[in-house]
C-alpha cells in the first residue's frame, strides 16, 4: 500500500460534526437514539437507568428485549441454493454522501430479505475512534456510505432496517462492530448472523474474511488496505473498491456457511451441542446484545481497556516503586492528552516510551 493511503495529517473529520466529540463524559452513555422502529419495549421504557452488581448506573441496551426475544426466520434453517453474486467487474457500489442518498438507500433496503453490513474505522487521530465508513449490500446492490458527514447521527434512521425482525443482517466479525455503531451512529442490529462463528462451528482453519473469500469466491481480498486511512476524501477508487468487496460476495458466503452447518447439524435430538445453527445464532444474539460505555479511566487499579494494569502485565519489566509512580502518573498524562487533543494514546506517546521514561 502506498505511503500516500496511511495515516495522514489532514484536518480532523470530527472538527465538523453536528456533535464534536468531547471525551470527558461522566456517567453512564445515553443510547443515541430519539424514535424506536420495531420497538415490543418502548423507548421511554426502554432507556430506563439500571445499576450494575458495583452499584455503577448504565442505560440499558434499548434492543434488549427485540434481541432476546428474537426468534430467526425459518429461511436461516432452510437448506436451498446458494444464490449468485452479481459478477464483481459489471457492477458497481453507490457512494452515500448526502440525505437524499441515505432516503434512496433506505427504501431498497427495506425490500431486502438479508443485507450484509461492514465497517471501516479510522482509530489515530481520535481517542474513541471514528466509523469512516459502512458497506451495506443486499443481493442486488452494494452501497458505501460516508460516515464522516456532519450529519451522520442522523443515519439512526436505518434502525428501520437494521433492527426489522424480517431482514437478516449478516456480518463478518461483528464484536467490535456493534458497538461502534451505537457510539458514533445510533444504530443496534436485531438478527444478527454472524460468519466468524460459522467459522468457527465448522471448523475452518481460519477465520478471517479474507479466508472465506478465498474460500467460497477465490476472490484475493487486498488486505493492506485494512491499515489506510479510511478519513481521505475524496475516496480514492482502490479504496472504494476494496470497501465494496468486503459485503459484496458476503450473502454468498452465508448461503454457502449456512447450508453446511444444517449439514453437520443433527437436529434429532434436543442437544444444542449437535445444532450447530443454533450455536452460531446464539453467539450472535450475545455479539448483539453488547452496549457500549464510556471510556472510564482508572487511575488507581489501573484497569479497563485503557488502563495501566493490562500493559504492565504484558510487559514483565521490573520497576522499582519510585518507577512506578513514575510509569502510572505518565500513563495518566498520556491519557488526559489524548482526550484534550482528540487523539490516540499511541499517537500522543508509544507504550514503549512510558517505560523507558519510567526507568
Amino acid at each position: 500500500i502506498s505511503q500516500a493511503l496511511r495515516t495522514q495529517d489532514i484536518p480532523k473529520p470530527q472538527q465538523n460534526f453536528v456533535d464534536i466529540p468531547t471525551n470527558f463524559e461522566s456517567g453512564p452513555f445515553k443510547p443515541l437514539l430519539d424514535s424506536k422502529p420495531h420497538a415490543i419495549v418502548p423507548l421511554t421504557k426502554a432507556l430506563e437507568p439500571f445499576k450494575d452488581e458495583n452499584n455503577v448506573p448504565h442505560h440499558r441496551h434499548p434492543y434488549q428485549t427485540e434481541i432476546e426475544q428474537y426468534e430467526y426466520p425459518s429461511f436461516v434453517y432452510t437448506q436451498a441454493e446458494p444464490i449468485p453474486y452479481l459478477p464483481y467487474e459489471t457492477t458497481t457500489a453507490i457512494f452515500v454522501d448526502t440525505e437524499d442518498k441515505v432516503d434512496e438507500m433506505l427504501q431498497e433496503l427495506r425490500k431486502a430479505k438479508e443485507i450484509a453490513i461492514d465497517l471501516e474505522h479510522h482509530d489515530s487521530r481520535s481517542y474513541i475512534g471514528i466509523v469512516s465508513l459502512m458497506q451495506i449490500s443486499t443481493r442486488e446492490k452494494d452501497w458505501v456510505v460516508d460516515t464522516l458527514q456532519p450529519w451522520r447521527r442522523k443515519l439512526s434512521k436505518l434502525n428501520e432496517v437494521f433492527a426489522d425482525p424480517r431482514i437478516l443482517k449478516v456480518l463478518h466479525g461483528a464484536f467490535m462492530d456493534i458497538t461502534w455503531l451505537q457510539r458514533d451512529l445510533g444504530l443496534y442490529v436485531v438478527g444478527l448472523f454472524d460468519t466468524h462463528f460459522a467459522s468457527r462451528a465448522l471448523g475452518y482453519s481460519g477465520g478471517s474474511l479474507a479466508f472465506l473469500l478465498k474460500k467460497f469466491v477465490n476472490f484475493d481480498a487486498q488486505k493492506q488496505y485494512q491499515t489506510a486511512d479510511w478519513r481521505i476524501r475524496p475516496l480514492p477508487q482502490e479504496m472504494f473498491e476494496y470497501a465494496r468487496s468486503d459485503t459484496h460476495f458476503l450473502l454468498y458466503v452465508y448461503d454457502n456457511m449456512r447450508n453446511e452447518l444444517i449439514q453437520k447439524s443433527d437436529f434429532s435430538v434436543a442437544d444444542h451441542e449437535k445444532d450447530k445453527i443454533h450455536d452460531v445464532l446464539t453467539r450472535s444474539r450475545d455479539t448483539a446484545l453488547q452496549r457500549y460505555e464510556h471510556p472510564v479511566y482508572d487511575a488507581a487499579q489501573g484497569l479497563g481497556a485503557g488502563g495501566w494494569y493490562k500493559m504492565l502485565s504484558r510487559t514483565p519489566a521490573l520497576l522499582n516503586k519510585q518507577q512506578f509512580s513514575v510509569f502510572r502518573a505518565v500513563h495518566q498524562w498520556r491519557d488526559q492528552v489524548a482526550r484534550q487533543q482528540d487523539d490516540s494514546t499511541h499517537y500522543v506517546m508509544a507504550n514503549h516510551n512510558i517505560f523507558t521514561l519510567a526507568k
